[in-house]
């Protein structure tokens, strides 16, 4: 399968609130993307300094509920976050019987691997792309360019795939580097385009970034604006492009790049707070404690004011855009939770860039 420019890639966490997002947005909506799935690192248990889960409890069920969300399409698959000594109890690495318990479910799922990864990591890679034929998405940070690495790693990485660039999605992650410098970042976007190897020959070839902060202890009470950096590099680039490849879009939804917390989240004060994307921002509205320390906060009712907010904002897309902008229309007395409300920003954001996208010229 091959898309143009007209087709959205968007980085998506495998927890449980961003895949009740994929599994709420319409058909429509779904044909103009292609996920890569990101395994959600396992969590901590801070009590007994170790993980929460063995690497068979936290992937159990992971394959049927992908294909719940997603369907019977295919979507790329990314292990960075996973130990890279992880095995299964049956021996297998994580990345082989992931992909095979999401095909058996019914979703096809491609590795996503760069020449960084381990070795285990890339041999199984390998593996699958020789048993199901499909191709391979290779993922390379700018790092990983071959501007900074040469083309030869990139080639050892094609010969130990044992695939051809016309198997191969490109993408050309800038993760959290597109907000450092947006002039700097769309230069280095140009350069690497017009000295691409292959360039004619990749199936498909992204470019993707991530924007959005880590945290947003420096946003302030109310309703801000967070440049989405990503999408005015992409927009920029499309407007002045001189390059030989136009790319597809990329983004990492309303997340930082990096989902792994350094604190115990019992510790952690939450304020209730949505991330709206509107053409070149995200909104963000941001209220009054859901959880403070010893037990204080409001609870879900401190949403209502802050859901209110967007709502009433003129630049709200209306309660008929999507399932989560009729949720932020008729926000439940209850007010939800975090991860209820990081399902309804990813339904949205993925409805408005997927829109967005289709209708490039």
């Amino acid at each position: 399968m091959t898309f143009d420019h007209r087709h959205y890639v968007p980085v998506v966490l495998t927890k449980r609130g961003e895949r009740r997002a994929l599994g709420d947005l319409s058909p429509s909506v779904k044909s103009h993307l292609t996920p890569l799935f990101e395994v959600a690192p396992i969590d901590w248990n801070f009590d007994l300094d170790e993980p929460s889960k063995t690497i068979d409890g936290h992937l159990s069920t992971l394959g049927p509920d992908l294909a719940a969300c997603w369907g019977h399409d295919r979507a790329f698959v990314d292990m960075q976050f996973i130990a890279p000594t992880e095995r299964m109890a049956d021996g297998s690495h994580p990345l082989d019987w992931l992909i095979a318990q999401a095909n058996a479910a019914g979703v096809t799922l491609l590795p996503s691997v760069s020449p960084g990864r381990d070795v285990a990591y890339r041999a199984a890679a390998a593996r699958a792309v020789a048993r199901d034929r499909r191709g391979a998405c290779i993922r390379l940070t700018t790092g990983e360019w071959p501007s900074a690495t040469g083309v030869a790693r990139l080639d050892e990485l094609l010969r130990e795939l044992a695939i051809a660039p016309a198997d191969v999605d490109l993408i050309l992650d800038l993760a959290e580097d597109v907000a450092a410098s947006s002039e700097l970042a769309l230069t280095a976007v140009r350069n690497e385009l017009n000295a691409l190897p292959y360039a004619a020959d990749w199936r498909t070839v992204t470019v993707s970034g991530a924007g959005f902060p880590k945290d947003l202890s420096g946003v302030g009470r109310g309703l801000s604006a967070v440049e989405r950096t990503e999408w005015v590099l992409y927009q920029d680039l499309l407007a002045g492009s001189t390059t030989s490849v136009v790319p597809q879009f990329g983004d990492y939804g309303v997340a930082h790049p990096d989902p792994i917390l350094n604190i115990d989240p019992r510790l952690l004060s939450i304020s209730a707070a949505f991330r709206y994307t509107i053409d070149l921002a995200w909104l963000v509205a941001k209220g009054e404690l859901f959880k403070g320390a010893g037990g204080s906060g409001k609870g879900g009712a401190a949403a209502l004011p802050v859901a209110a907010a967007i709502a009433a904002d003129p630049r709200f897309a209306g309660a008929s855009h999507c399932a989560g902008d009729a949720w932020i229309a008729a926000v439940p007395g209850s007010g939800g939770n975090p991860e209820a409300w990081r399902r309804v920003a990813t339904t949205h954001h993925l409805t408005h860039v997927a829109e967005a996208v289709s209708r490039l010229p």
